[in-house]
């Protein structure tokens, strides 16, 4: 093969875009999709949503490898379109529906974004955006926030996290005052016929 820039050409396979052009465009195109979503909640193509969501996860190992300016570039871009989509186009999910897998795939991801200093002009929206999730999701999508809420701790201590102290002991305070109520729900004096179809509210998870 030959290179030509940023692509190479395979003899008799026709162009193939580089791994640094295949991640531009992933990252393009969620930004477009993104763009066609808002406004339009009853008619986002969630497919094509979790479609670019995976191939951008399995090419995280070109994006981490990537110099830091070309680094902090791509993750200042997509952290804001995450942030987006997980607070107006996506919604907190009480059914597994591909809406919801959207959101899990976009927090999985969060929570491999390795450089924290790349995080740091979103912070207080990444943390903002976590703790309602926490509170408000689903059991699972809460687990995946507060994983991502630890990790912004452990970055970022001091006084840019004293300011989400206090929401988040106001959850733990309520769960535990409302903590039979947790314990009825998952056993109740009359046993299911059949396992819950619908996924579990954080504030009644024991997760």
């Amino acid at each position: 093969f030959r290179h030509y820039g940023r692509c190479r050409i395979v003899l008799g396979l026709g162009p193939t875009m580089s791994s640094g052009a295949e991640v531009k465009k992933v990252r393009e195109d969620f930004h477009q999709l993104l763009q066609n979503a808002q406004g339009h909640s009853s008619t986002v193509d969630f497919g094509a949503f979790k479609e670019n969501l995976l191939h951008l996860r399995d090419k995280l190992d070109t994006v981490n490898s990537s110099c830091v300016e070309e680094n902090a570039l791509f993750w200042n871009s997509m952290l804001q379109d995450f942030l987006l989509l997980l607070r107006n186009v996506t919604q907190t999910q009480s059914e597994n529906t591909m809406q919801n897998e959207v959101r899990y795939l976009t927090l999985d991801i969060l929570n491999r974004v390795p450089n924290h200093e790349v995080q740091r002009p979103a912070y207080q929206k990444l943390m903002e955006c976590m703790m309602d999730i926490v509170v408000n999701d689903n059991e699972e999508n809460a687990v995946a926030a507060m994983k991502k809420v630890m990790e912004l701790h452990k970055a970022f201590k001091g006084p840019e996290l004293e300011r989400h102290v206090q929401p988040f002991l106001e959850f733990v305070r309520s769960m535990y005052s409302d903590f039979q109520n947790i314990i009825n729900f998952h056993f109740p004096d009359t046993p299911m016929t059949e396992p819950r179809k619908e996924l579990i509210v954080s504030k009644r998870s024991f997760k």
